[in-house]
């Protein structure tokens, strides 16, 4: 396998088992609906709002360190960082 692929695999992997932990709700639905006498609406409101927590939770510490990469003004990260910075066009 070239390094090529091998990146596109490991990159795929690791997608897959970081976005695993967000499905999560839906995994352990019906025993939620069993232990908390829940609806089918509120199972599925429940999976719903767990799924949003996720992309909320994702989107917050890019905001509270790089201010402007959400619009705020602020400060530019740091340059000694190690993580590379978005190109802005």
């Amino acid at each position: 396998m070239n390094k090529k692929w091998l990146t596109l695999f490991i990159l795929a992997l690791a997608e897959l088992l970081a976005m695993s932990l967000q499905f999560s709700a839906s995994a352990v639905a019906e025993e939620f609906q069993e232990m908390w006498a829940l609806s089918q609406s509120q199972a599925g409101w429940l999976t719903a709002v767990v799924q949003l927590g996720f992309v909320a939770g994702r989107r917050r510490p890019r905001c509270s360190i790089w201010p402007t990469s959400c619009g705020r003004g602020g400060t530019s990260p740091p340059r000694h960082s190690s993580v590379p910075l978005p190109t802005v066009p």
